[in-house]
């Protein structure tokens, strides 16, 4: 009897210890510095202050609640671990965003709806390949399709449902691309196609962008239509011989949720021993060189460069001396990584977004600049059949 009063005591000590841990462990970075100033670099953000205290005062809660928050201790492991549980639950905070099938993430938005404003965006293409001919200069326009249109397998049921027919909307616009003699290059089909011969998937399961296999097809597909029309120029194909490289991934739509880690930005870039290690880019305004040895040459260096002016893409090791303006958005940033490897310079700038010194995109200046022999227009197929006609088209000055 003694024996079991005195083991029932020493369960409750230890139930209070391990009470009194619980309620101590989330408060000791409280007043870490260097805890919290590693929060402020991974958000860029400023933490929220202590708060004076008026315990009288109603605000005075909510703001230590804030304050409290931001200095839990394992906060990130902690949010991380609640996303995850949610995600794995399909409860979604972010109202765009659905799990489909092998929990891929999609966005509703994504979905292509109709081909809205048709004759004003025809009327643009046609109007800006125009101008690039008077020039004696080739143009091109291709719209990448979303993961929504080339796994619309994995999407959820009442996504499925609802969306129109995609291939029916593509045949519009290969079909008046035609009538007009737009050089449209279809991406849809070889994506499709793709798909099947890879053994990665050709978009990212956590990412609105397709991944390097994906960008490889699109590649393959301009560099195969650039042969077209030069006969002189050498390709053959990527020719992949199953060696790769470490590559830059995305993953917003994960990060959305919460769900993203270091390990989820890691990708594989399917890669040949033929292909030159000596790409390199030079900065517009600052001349800084930069050689990409170790890595493929993708979004992360590119993007901030495209949208604040143009990115300057070498390749000293061809046989030719073709020069492309590529007037894209990130998913064109992608298609960098292997179409430089064929193509000798490479100018991109986003066609819509500006920043900084870049406040829009002047076709003419672009031209008599850097003296292109392609001008290649890439917008995002949702982008291009969603949207208002004058809207995507704003920026670009000719």
């Amino acid at each position: 009897m003694m024996h079991s009063i005195s083991l029932r005591k020493w369960i409750l000590k230890a139930f209070v210890i391990v009470c009194f841990i619980g309620l101590l462990l989330p408060n000791i970075t409280l007043f870490n510095e260097k805890e919290n100033a590693a929060i402020v670099r991974k958000e860029n953000r400023k933490i929220t202050a202590f708060p004076k205290i008026q315990l009288l005062k109603k605000d005075f809660y909510p703001k230590f609640e804030k304050f409290y928050q931001d200095r839990l201790f394992a906060r990130d492991k902690l949010i991380y671990a609640w996303s995850i549980l949610n995600y794995k639950c399909h409860v979604i905070i972010k109202g765009d965003l659905v799990v489909g099938k092998h929990g891929w993430l999609f966005s509703k938005g994504a979905n292509v709806k109709e081909f809205k404003d048709k004759e004003i965006k025809l009327k643009k293409l046609k109007e800006i390949q125009d101008f690039c001919d008077k020039r004696g200069i080739k143009f091109a326009f291709i719209a990448p399709p979303y993961k929504n249109a080339i796994y619309a397998d994995y999407l959820p049921r009442e996504l499925r449902s609802t969306a129109p027919d995609y291939h029916k909307i593509e045949n519009d616009l290969i079909n008046e691309c035609k009538k007009m003699k737009i050089n449209y290059i279809s991406l849809y089909k070889p994506l499709l196609r793709g798909r099947k011969l890879f053994h990665n998937d050709i978009y990212w399961w956590d990412d609105h962008h397709w991944s390097y296999e994906g960008a490889s097809i699109a590649s393959d597909v301009v560099l195969k239509y650039i042969k077209k029309y030069r006969s002189n120029f050498e390709y053959n194909g990527m020719e992949f011989d199953g060696t790769y490289k470490s590559g830059y991934k995305e993953c917003s739509q994960a990060k959305s949720l919460g769900i993203d880690n270091e390990n989820s930005r890691q990708a594989k870039a399917p890669w040949s021993k033929k292909f030159t290690n000596q790409i390199y880019g030079v900065d517009k305004y600052t001349s800084e060189k930069v050689v990409f040895s170790k890595e493929p040459i993708s979004n992360n260096y590119l993007w901030g460069k495209i949208v604040k002016g143009e990115s300057r893409v070498y390749n000293d090791r061809t046989n030719n001396n073709l020069k492309i303006l590529f007037l894209c958005n990130s998913y064109g940033s992608y298609m960098t990584t292997y179409l430089s490897q064929f193509i000798s310079k490479m100018v991109n700038t986003h066609y819509l977004d500006k920043a900084e010194k870049k406040k829009n995109t002047d076709l003419r200046n672009l031209i008599k600049q850097y003296q292109p022999d392609l001008v290649v227009l890439e917008i995002s197929a949702p982008t291009f059949f969603n949207s208002k006609g004058i809207g995507i088209f704003k920026e670009i000055k000719y």
